[in-house]
């Protein structure tokens, strides 16, 4: 039996379609009769087939026609802690902090070593713990304690965070009084007596003695009063 043709009326659903096309192609109908299909519907199959081809073809050259996504750049790793530049024995990590800045506001690095690069820091500390007795240390270290918290209340950071005028501000406010005593009754001054201390780490060191001062290691004859501009410097030796 023949398949009639549907020349006039609406396309079918599945007309369209390249899979109803290729079967009504490809499927032989009963007693070897061969369907009969009309043109319009053999145009618009080969047309979706086309199509279809087409719009996948276009689809894979413009994902392979993209450039690959940037590599974001990665993230910097985040600064390290600062750490004293000594290995502090006696203070504890902001204590030791506040006694290198306060040392190097004092003896500031210029075209001669400064207190950091003198090792005064460890000077100070090794005085501390091993030639003030329990009081005098007890008191010094309670000084630094209090100088750390002025900074925080006046500032809202630490004494090595505060910026140099702010330091400088600490350090003239912390000279106009004084801490208590050690165990006597006469006045003890944390910042006269941590300026003291500065000054003779500074002077015993190598780079002090040698580049501050004048050294001589097997000095000749002694001259107890000699006017300064004849040597330039104060000897170390």
């Amino acid at each position: 039996m023949t398949r009639v043709k549907n020349e006039g009326g609406a396309p079918e659903a599945a007309a369209g379609s390249a899979a109803g096309a290729a079967l009504d192609a490809a499927a032989a109908t009963r007693d070897g009769e061969r369907p009969v299909v009309s043109r319009r519907r053999w145009i618009l199959a080969a047309s979706a087939v086309l199509g279809g081809s087409v719009a996948a073809a276009l689809a894979g050259r413009s994902v392979l026609s993209q450039p690959p996504p940037a590599a974001s750049a990665p993230s910097p790793p985040p600064a390290p802690a600062r750490v004293p530049r000594f290995q502090a024995k006696l203070f504890s990590l902001e204590q030791a902090l506040l006694v290198e800045d306060l040392a190097e506001h004092i003896i500031p690095e210029t075209d001669s070593p400064g207190a950091l690069s003198a090792g005064v820091p460890a000077y100070i500390e090794d005085i501390v713990l091993e030639v003030y007795d329990e009081a005098e240390r007890r008191a010094f270290l309670q000084a630094l304690d209090a100088t750390g918290a002025e900074a925080r209340a006046a500032y809202g950071r630490a004494f090595h965070e505060c910026r140099a005028e702010e330091r400088e501000a600490l350090v003239a406010r912390g000279l106009e009084g004084c801490a208590p005593s050690f165990d006597t009754g006469e006045p003890w001054c944390f910042f006269q007596a941590f300026r003291a201390l500065c000054i003779e780490g500074f002077c015993q060191s190598l780079p002090g003695a040698t580049r501050a001062l004048q050294y001589q290691s097997v000095p000749g004859e002694y001259h107890g009063c000699v006017p300064l501009a004849e040597v330039g410097r104060a000897w170390a030796t």
